[in-house]
């Protein structure tokens, strides 16, 4: 009996699974906990954490930028990560699949909190809770720079070059 076959019906069946291969996990974090990981941050990386949500256009048009400095932007010392504020009925059937489906490579997080009132105004001061929101933290974990709204991909690279340092 041959084993090619075998080892590549096998193969094709881990990549092709409800997780497949590449799937993208999305971790679901309270805001302590987020903040609690920004702390714990590599000390030589600033954070970029852009809140959005699957039902957002302005957030969904602007997630392939994030996406391409995550990749192109590798050397820079920077890490993205999307935190998504879908509704809890929404993350299994919406957000879980979007992430797939559009195979995003940063961290996603989902943002398990009921009542934004009770950490928006930790996030930023000046952040009215709309998304898409984009927030730089340091290598400590403490907020450097705010931007409400979306950006393109020269805006985002300029914005984390001239807050990142």
């Amino acid at each position: 009996m041959n084993k090619i076959p075998i080892l590549f019906c096998v193969f094709l069946c881990f990549i092709s699974g409800e997780q497949g291969l590449f799937a993208q996990k999305v971790s679901k974090v309270s805001f302590s906990e987020l903040q609690n990981k920004l702390k714990q941050s590599p000390g030589d990386s600033i954070t970029v954490v852009n809140f959005w949500a699957t039902w957002c256009r302005p957030c969904v048009k602007e997630l392939p930028y994030f996406e391409q400095f995550h990749q192109q932007e590798k050397q820079a010392k920077v890490r993205i990560w999307l935190v998504s504020l879908d509704f809890p009925e929404d993350v299994d059937k919406k957000l879980i699949p979007f992430v797939k489906q559009r195979k995003l490579s940063c961290p996603v997080f989902y943002l398990n909190e009921r009542n934004p009132n009770d950490w928006v105004n930790q996030v930023a001061e000046e952040w009215s809770g709309a998304i898409p929101a984009t927030v730089l933290y340091d290598v400590k974990g403490q907020k450097k720079a705010f931007h409400a709204g979306e950006f393109d991909y020269a805006g985002l690279k300029k914005w984390i070059s001239e807050n990142g340092n």
